[in-house]
């Protein structure tokens, strides 16, 4: 009698390209590989970096959930909190280090990717499709920049991915237009008046895909409702801070985007406004939009027009202000990646995108290994050369003590909170000076006293610290200065230090 044998089938790297649970696999292994490598080399790559970093920690430190605080005084002149609360949860989880700061980045840019991939495969259901648009994302020079920084850029970009894919599911199911409110909120508590960038997406999609009057009326109460849970923050802080709030965050970002330099005689142009910014953030991304947007408009179905309004309205709506800076358009680079995607499932077959993508993560990887093996430039290395004022101050100063920052005359000085000098005039401090304060709120917990020069005579105790921006204080200024770095004048970011120490 013959036994059966059981015929065991033959491995197939074809069939397990086909699988969805690889292309979800190989995303995570080269995510992980190339956005959380070595998070702690490096300090805080640049000043906007330290900027949210020491605004978390000062949260932290304040016991301060809703205002974040710079300096020991409350601050609410760039974002809403949620960029802060995700620094201030990993400060918790981690400490206070360099690490923990990038980790956040690094996890959002993970996260973010995985959110591309899922919301393309749901749209165009299909896989090679989906990894196409999460590999052109994870890839993008914008998100590997942005990976290793301790700000919320990718995080933004990931959320409204998800509001936007949350949209398109309650149309069929209802009840995904709460959570399309939820993530909106959350847009606007990262962005503020960029945050609505998933209502003016959906709006101009229902529109242009001609929804019906029941959709119109659940998308209105899905808006309201996310103005409502957005807008929150900016209730509470008005009723604690009043006018003031207004006049300085609303007013701020009005002034910065309502294009008022323009109207004053500034003219715009299509190239050095917008398109030599987005070159700089993503050139691959940009040489393949024009096809992806060519692409999408041939077919113009339902998803289509949903990606083709994801990308341009973000972009029009940053070109027609005086800022329009690539990491605030950074909803607009997850739409460009899925319409690469879209564009390149068009034009190649099915083997041959296997062989691509096989090709794309073989390259994150090699990438990643790189970074392990080599010194990979990431950006100016802030700690190293801001160390000796690091030092300097740590023993110097006493915790809780502050430093005297000494200021250009011409720089107003808020009476309320001194540090707003800071923030809105830091073009004549000097570039570089709000990353080499923020370097040093960050790592010392040494806040500081921002004055004028005329007034340095009243500050010449034992007790202070004393550093000046961009211009030479005089040695005569005071009998009881003396140099405390190497020389009066410390040229690296034009520090003038002086100790209030008796010679």
């Amino acid at each position: 009698m013959a036994v059966s044998r059981e015929v065991r089938p033959e491995f197939s790297w074809r069939k397990l390209l086909e699988k969805p649970e690889f292309h979800l696999a190989a995303l995570v292994i080269v995510g992980v590989a190339m956005h959380l490598n070595q998070p702690w080399l490096g300090g805080l790559a640049g000043w906007d970096d330290a900027w949210y970093a020491s605004g978390a920690i000062g949260m932290i430190d304040a016991r301060s959930l809703l205002t974040p605080i710079h300096n020991g005084y409350p601050t609410f002149f760039t974002a809403p909190p949620l960029s802060f609360w995700l620094l201030a949860l990993s400060f918790l989880i981690f400490g206070p280090t360099t690490f923990a700061a990038k980790f956040a980045g690094g996890i959002s840019t993970l996260l973010a990717v995985l959110v591309i991939f899922f919301v393309t495969r749901k749209l165009f259901r299909s896989t090679p499709l989906a990894a196409m648009a999460a590999m052109a994302f994870n890839m993008d020079p914008f998100i590997l920049k942005y990976g290793h920084h301790a700000l919320a850029h990718t995080a933004w970009a990931g959320t409204v991915a998800l509001a936007l894919g949350a949209l398109y599911a309650a149309r069929k199911r209802p009840l995904f237009y709460l959570a399309f409110a939820l993530l909106s909120a959350a847009s606007i508590l990262f962005k503020s008046v960029l945050g609505v960038f998933p209502l003016m997406i959906g709006g101009i999609w229902f529109l242009w895909d001609g929804a019906s009057t029941k959709e119109w009326l659940r998308f209105t109460g899905a808006a309201l409702l996310a103005l409502l849970l957005g807008g929150s923050w900016f209730i509470v802080e008005y009723i604690q801070f009043g006018d003031y709030f207004l006049k300085e965050h609303l007013g701020g970002m009005l002034y910065q985007y309502s294009g008022v330099e323009r109207i004053s005689g500034a003219p715009f142009r299509l190239w050095e406004s917008v398109l030599w910014p987005m070159s700089k953030a993503s050139l691959v991304g940009l040489l393949f939009l024009p096809f992806g947007l060519r692409a999408l408009w041939t077919h113009r179905s339902s998803e289509e027009r949903l990606v083709f309004a994801w990308i341009l309205v973000p972009i029009i709506s940053m070109a027609m202000t005086m800022h329009p800076a690539p990491k605030y358009m950074a909803p607009a680079f997850a739409g460009m990646a899925i319409s690469t995607g879209y564009f390149l499932h068009r034009v190649l077959s099915p083997r041959v995108q296997q062989n691509f993508l096989v090709f794309l993560y073989s390259v994150g990887l090699v990438w990643a290994l790189a970074n392990l093996a080599l010194p990979i430039h990431r950006g100016r290395n802030f700690l190293a050369e801001t160390q000796p004022l690091l030092d300097t101050l740590q023993k110097e100063v006493p915790v809780g003590s502050r430093w005297v920052y000494v200021v250009a005359p011409h720089v107003p000085l808020d009476p309320q909170w001194p540090n707003r000098m800071m923030a809105e005039y830091s073009p004549s401090e000097g570039p570089l000076m709000r990353g080499v304060v923020n370097q040093i709120l960050f790592y010392t917990r040494r806040h500081y006293k921002a004055i004028h020069l005329q007034d340095l005579k009243n500050y010449h105790g034992a007790e202070s610290i004393v550093f000046s921006a961009n211009h030479d204080l005089p040695p005569h200024s005071s009998p009881r200065l003396r140099p405390i770095l190497s020389g009066p004048d410390w040229t690296l970011y034009r520090f003038t230090s002086f100790s209030a120490k008796a010679s």
